[in-house]
């Protein structure tokens, strides 16, 4: 899916806009020293120089794809610069977590798609695989009943899953690649099927990390269903390599039962189709469902990526049924939350692909096939409300909100201009990046 040519005045602001975010994020030192005034603990602009979800990996995939679509070496020259920042910046304190946004598979990523343009980063990015595997393949776990199981080890962000997806996604499909990808594949499978799901992945309120709004909110625990960190990730992490042809094992059963998970929790038989957000812990111990708003369009933990997990697993089982379902689920909760939250109103917008704008619109353009009059439509108006954000006097082009209120000048690829950015090239040329498979499992469909 890509922007209507007819629209020549949106294009034109589109172009202008990447641009912009292009050459404010081109120099990794000036980047550096603007996060430095904004980086205020949990409430400031995380920026970790070596990771894909915030640092300059995630920059150096922008501007790949930037340069692509523009044709301008200046471009490419500006994401070898970033991924060499994000390589020393590594060197010198090297990232000792695996994990995919906020660890080394997403600076592995990153070579690799530098490596695809050019092949001096070829010896790197096999190095650095390479160490992956190994690593992978150093890992153990004992295979007794779980409870509990803490977030960092499964989810996408930072987890197993994460990692699942990065290996499915690798062009390095060599032996031990395989055998790594059998390896977690194995044990999240495992998981899932062990015990009920419920007891699993609980997540018990000591396990919170400091100021998550998840104290307040869940005081007594919960089972979280979101795809960045909850039980959706895990099933689109199994639903991605089951569909590489890299694993000798059969997910059939992992994938079937976290469907029928989400079957039982969720309400499909109204028009405004809903999945938890969680299942909260009453007094009691019993579980209810803490349903998400049907226009609840956060990629991370709302609709539209629990909309997305939902319709790769079902493509997978060959449930059309429910592929239908969570399909117009999306399609219902972008035109709610089109209607419902005002552009011009009080309620603050995020642009980013974490949990902003830009993400559920690449949610929309990954649906394949021709879009419809409908999705075109509502893909113009998120686009339209997204350059509405648009402050050409910021550091970055576009400014991001913290939890209190105040504006912060975020950079990165996850949270940030840089996927901002990354999004409307996409909605420019209509290419299929490789990232764009980390968020919605699937390569956007170009239509002429």
């Amino acid at each position: 899916m890509r922007l209507e040519t007819c629209d020549v005045s949106l294009i034109s602001t589109a172009v202008q806009v990447t641009d912009q975010i292009a050459t404010t994020i081109m120099d990794p030192a000036r980047v550096e020293r603007i996060v430095q005034n904004n980086t205020r603990g949990l409430h400031g602009v995380e920026w970790v120089s070596s990771t894909l979800g915030a640092g300059s990996a995630g920059s150096a995939v922008f501007l790949l794809g930037h340069a692509a679509r523009t044709g301008e070496d200046q471009w490419y020259q500006a994401a070898f610069d970033n991924v060499r920042a994000a390589v020393k910046a590594n060197n010198r304190s090297p990232i000792r977590a695996l994990g995919l946004f906020s660890g080394v598979a997403g600076l592995a990523f990153t070579l690799n798609e530098c490596a695809e343009v050019e092949s001096k980063f070829r010896p790197s990015a096999h190095r650095l695989h390479n160490r992956i595997v190994d690593e992978v393949m150093a890992m153990s776990w004992s295979f007794e009943t779980r409870k509990s199981v803490p977030t960092a080890e499964f989810d996408v962000i930072s987890g197993m899953s994460g990692l699942l997806t990065y290996l499915s996604l690798s062009p390095w499909r060599t032996r031990a690649t395989r055998v790594a990808v059998d390896h977690i594949a194995h044990y999240l499978s495992w998981l899932v099927c062990s015990a009920e799901v419920n007891q699993t992945f609980f997540q018990s309120p000591d396990t919170f990390l400091k100021g998550a709004s998840n104290a307040s909110n869940y005081p007594r625990g919960l089972v979280d269903a979101n795809l960045a960190h909850g039980i959706g990730g895990v099933l689109f992490a199994l639903t991605a390599v089951d569909g590489s042809g890299l694993s000798s094992l059969a997910m059939s059963e992992s994938i079937g039962r976290l469907v029928e998970w989400f079957r039982l929790t969720s309400n499909f038989e109204t028009d405004r189709f809903c999945v938890p957000r969680a299942l909260s812990k009453n007094a009691d111990g019993s579980l209810s469902a803490d349903p998400l708003g049907a226009d609840d369009i956060r990629w991370c933990s709302g609709l539209v990526g629990s909309s997305t997990a939902l319709m790769r697993a079902a493509a997978a089982v060959e449930d059309g049924p429910l592929l239908a379902a969570a399909r117009e689920a999306l399609l219902t909760s972008l035109e709610l939350y089109l209607r419902d939250v005002p552009g011009d109103g009080p309620v603050w917008e995020s642009p980013n692909l974490c949990h902003g704008l830009a993400g559920a619109a690449t949610a929309l353009a990954s649906l394949g096939g021709v879009p419809s009059q409908r999705e075109s439509s509502i893909f113009q108006t998120l686009v339209r409300r997204l350059m509405n954000l648009a402050d050409k006097e910021a550091p970055f082009v576009f400014t991001e909100s913290n939890a209190c209120g105040a504006k912060l000048n975020d950079p990165t690829f996850l949270s940030g201009a840089a996927g901002v950015g990354a999004f409307l090239d996409l909605a420019l040329s209509g290419n299929s990046p490789r990232w764009v498979q980390l968020f919605t499992g699937g390569p956007v469909n170009v239509e002429a």
